[in-house]
């Protein structure tokens, strides 16, 4: 099942642990078995409101796995000229 795999790579993740108290939701949406798309809401940051992670997952002999994620930060006041939240 595909939805193990996710909750799996979230589990492991350094971004779960670096935020398990910082933020307040968490969204997961599969719209298609080989793409998950997560999303942590309510950060207690000053620049970046949420992060937005696509995962892209693989179906192998043993189940499913995570074969790469993208990350994108949900700026709270814009975006600056150096591509980093304000």
């Amino acid at each position: 099942m595909p939805g193990a795999a996710v909750m799996a790579w979230l589990a492991a993740s350094p971004w779960h642990s670096g935020l398990a108290v910082d933020y307040a939701g968490l969204e997961i949406d599969q719209p298609r078995p080989e793409r998950a798309e997560v999303r942590l809401t309510g950060l207690r940051d000053d620049a970046v409101s949420a992060y937005e992670f696509r995962l892209e997952l693989d179906e192998v002999e043993a189940g499913w796995v995570v074969q790469s994620v993208e990350r994108r930060a949900i700026c709270r006041r814009g975006l600056g000229d150096s591509g980093l939240c304000l």
